[in-house]
């Protein structure tokens, strides 16, 4: 498969201090990848760069080829990249399904149909995907923690994106939302989406991806299937301070 994102020793710095040094990868079309690492390892950095929410230093990233490094985040959109964000922020007067029509599809997708989809039977595509279509009647801010991110994985997915970035998207949840947001995570791969993860409930992850980037300290230092990359000696020591497997701190 080819590569549809090209990160191409990418170098992030914010006043003297190297946030990402280097850091490059490729993910191919159809693929899901998780990038882990500790705390201010760079994750949401690299996320930043790759949305176009922070300018690099050195290197550069690609989509299908083309360069994203001179454009606005809402440009990065429109090529067919679209991100989620840690906390969600709904607009919480608008119902669910207001929330996901506001969304302009691009032209890169097939997830909603067609490319370039648009109006309301992708809204209701995406809210069926995201097991929201029973709400969509809903305000927003009335949602619990759950639902509100799978309503910010809903909002992205309206864009009709190629590849979907997912920053944590499992923070705060409890068991069973998470079990229910990975159910919506195999769906999207299933149907074909292309998904990047940040995340660091590991256990659930491990069970979906057969590909881990592990950063730290702004360095990409290890690449390979979970199994390859929970014996790496340089991610047990810096992600796990040398103990155990990577189920133990899952």
């Amino acid at each position: 498969m080819s590569a549809l994102l090209a990160v191409e020793r990418v170098t992030k710095r914010f006043r003297g201090l190297t946030a990402l040094s280097a850091v490059s990868f490729e993910v191919a079309r159809g693929e899901m990848a998780v990038v882990i690492g500790p705390n201010g390892a760079g994750k949401t950095t690299l996320f930043n760069v790759i949305t176009g929410f922070a300018r690099p230093e050195e290197g550069r990233v690609t989509l299908s080829g083309e360069p994203l490094a001179a454009l606005a985040p809402h440009a990065v959109v429109r090529r067919g990249l679209a991100r989620t964000f840690q906390i969600p922020r709904p607009f919480k007067s608008l119902t669910v399904g207001e929330t996901v029509s506001l969304a302009r599809p691009s032209a890169a997708g097939n997830v909603l149909g067609a490319p370039g989809a648009a109006g309301v039977g992708s809204a209701e595509r995406v809210l069926r995907l995201v097991q929201l279509w029973e709400r969509r009647d809903e305000p927003a801010g009335t949602l619990s923690q759950g639902d509100l991110k799978l309503l910010e994985v809903a909002r992205a997915l309206a864009t009709n994106p190629a590849l979907l970035l997912l920053d944590e998207p499992y923070a705060g949840l409890g068991p069973g939302e998470m079990a229910r947001l990975t159910r919506v995570v195999m769906d999207l791969h299933a149907a074909g989406l292309t998904l990047v993860i940040i995340e660091h409930k590991l256990r659930e992850l491990m069970k979906l991806t057969r590909r881990v980037i592990v950063l730290h300290y702004g360095e990409k230092i290890a690449d390979g299937t979970p199994a390859e990359v929970s014996r790496e000696p340089r991610v047990l020591e810096a992600y796990m301070g040398g103990r155990g497997g990577m189920a133990e701190h899952a």
